[in-house]
């Protein structure tokens, strides 16, 4: 009998090895992302009220790693300063461990931006962000 321990990744698999039966197989290991190293990109700081806003999450594993696959719950949720929920927020699953989201935000002013995975909120959520008057 040897103990063998090593960290699980990504759809890794759990076996047991003995001496009477060489492999058991238990089960796939499914490990969800993970909020501290999962992260958003091309999101601005400054936005104009009015406008759509396009950003993109990055599910990563928890050694920094990117997902090759979707199929993880992520929400966002945007605030403005006198904390209305915003309209028009939505996230589309790429299928490859990405996620693309939008906003349009119409209260000027600042506003606070969250973003989760599976529940978690990632690493620096909730994000500040400041809407400026759109002049047409």
């Amino acid at each position: 009998y040897k103990d063998v321990y090593t960290q699980p990744v990504e759809y890794d698999a759990l076996e047991f090895v003995c001496a009477l039966n060489p492999v058991l197989k238990l089960g796939d290991l499914f490990i969800s992302a993970n909020p501290h190293t999962s992260e958003v990109v091309n999101l601005p700081n400054v936005v104009y009220s009015s406008q759509k806003v396009d950003f993109k999450i990055i599910a990563k594993d928890s050694k920094g790693r990117n997902y090759s696959k979707g199929g993880g719950e992520v929400s966002i949720e945007l605030k403005s300063c006198v904390g209305d929920q915003v309209t028009g927020v939505e996230v589309r699953d790429n299928d490859d461990g990405s996620y693309m989201a939008s906003f349009v935000a119409e209260q000027v002013g600042e506003a606070k931006l969250s973003v989760s995975i599976n529940g978690q909120p990632l690493k620096g959520s909730p994000y500040s962000i400041v809407v400026g008057r759109n002049y047409p």
